[in-house]
């Protein structure tokens, strides 16, 4: 609809500038309007090709598994800086859970993963989308791969903890909770609002005793969204300025606190996820959990939350809002039946990763075999090729090279 009046608003603000005394100081704010349009216009057409996806899929023999009995998760945290996990090496015990499973050697870190973009929608939807955003293919040409779990027989319960009280008209990714969507690809979905991550696991452990043959949980976290102080109860903290023994200039008490609160997000990020663990410890089960984007609080500069870029500070950046933290959790009955994926899993800890790849993984994990997976974008698979890592804006640009950016450290 804006179309016909793109080219009239940009003539006009050509033509005013001979006209109109000092026109130009209104310049950006008509072109501001008008990539709104553009944006909006953008945003509905993709919504429209991801719900011709999800129809097309619908109609077709999209999946199969051979799994007999299987529980998997896939679980995504929000603004989880990865250095501030203890198990890559955090100077403060913000993942005790995490490295007590880690020792079990039912848990393996993956190191080089990467978030592609710094904000919630555009991550979520290259993630749970099979496009290639490295051909510079739109999330919403990608088959939606929650939906090939159920085309495979998996009951499918989504859990989003985030969900606002109308997510059809707004959210992250509004288009996955139409309808025309949740009645083609889930068997439940969680929509109770929750004070704290904590609240979960009543309901998921209710859900996991009454599990189907073929369960798949794809669960959201609050995570360290912000207000990190509001993410957890205050009987749950346990770091404070005190504990914030660096020295940098810029850190006074109350920067140090808000540190603090964000690791003790952290913490409790780290117990719901052991809590999850325990409900499925004795079944055949395995959880993914990887963070939409990262963070800063003032980890390199004087700068909190996700600021623009200073360019003489790249690397620092990229680390803080790029770098992710992924956790493949495995139980004692998943290794013995899957001892080719176990060990898959530990060979590809540390490789080159976007996790805008991640589906082709859990389809892998699942035992499903469909058209649209490519062992070319599955991080254990032997045919597995690395490909350059882009950084991205909201606009899917590819702005700068993750390892190239990083690489002078």
């Amino acid at each position: 609809m804006f179309a016909q009046w793109e080219l009239p608003l940009g003539i006009a603000s050509y033509v005013l500038y001979d006209y109109v005394p000092d026109w130009s100081r209104y310049d950006n704010t008509i072109h501001t309007v008008i990539r709104a349009y553009q944006s909006a216009g953008k945003e509905k057409q993709h919504s429209s090709r991801f719900y011709a996806k999800i129809d097309e899929t619908d109609r077709a023999q999209a999946a199969e598994c051979g799994e007999d009995s299987l529980a998997v998760v896939f679980a995504i945290g929000e603004s989880f800086i990865k250095s501030h996990a203890t198990v890559y090496g955090y100077g403060l015990p913000t993942t005790p859970r995490l490295e007590s499973e880690k020792e079990n050697g039912n848990l393996v870190e993956f190191g080089g993963v990467i978030s592609p973009f710094y904000g919630t929608t555009l991550s979520v939807k290259n993630m749970l989308c099979l496009n290639s955003f490295y051909s510079r293919e739109k999330w919403c040409d990608g088959a939606f791969w929650p939906q090939l779990f159920r085309k495979a027989g998996y009951r499918t319960c989504v859990y989003d903890l985030k969900r606002s009280e109308n997510k059809t008209t707004n959210g992250s990714f509004y288009e996955m909770y139409m309808p025309r969507v949740v009645s083609k690809c889930y068997s439940q979905v969680y929509d109770s609002c929750c004070a704290y991550d904590d609240e979960l696991i009543k309901p998921f452990a209710r859900d996991m005793e009454q599990a189907a043959r073929l369960t798949f949980a794809l669960v959201f976290f609050k995570g360290q969204h912000l207000p990190y102080d509001k993410r957890y109860p205050p009987e749950r903290r346990v770091f404070g300025a005190e504990d914030i023994k660096r020295d940098e200039p810029w850190l006074t008490r109350e920067k140090k606190e808000y540190i603090a609160a964000y690791d003790n997000a952290v913490r409790l990020n780290d117990s719901v996820l052991g809590e999850i663990y325990d409900i499925l410890r004795t079944k055949n089960a395995m959880v993914v959990f990887v963070s939409d984007h990262g963070e800063e609080v003032y980890d390199y500069r004087d700068r909190a939350n996700r600021p623009p870029m200073d360019e003489t500070m790249k690397a620092g950046y990229a680390h803080c809002l790029h770098d992710v933290p992924c956790f493949v959790w495995m139980s004692d009955t998943y290794k013995s039946k899957h001892p080719e994926v176990a060990e898959a899993v530990e060979r590809a800890k540390d490789n080159p990763y976007s996790h805008d790849r991640i589906g082709h993984m859990m389809l892998h994990m699942a035992g499903i075999q469909t058209q649209h997976y490519r062992p070319e974008d599955d991080i254990l698979s032997p045919q597995y090729a690395p490909v350059k890592r882009y950084l991205s804006n909201r606009n899917e640009d590819f702005l700068y090279d993750y390892d190239e950016v990083v690489g002078g450290e």
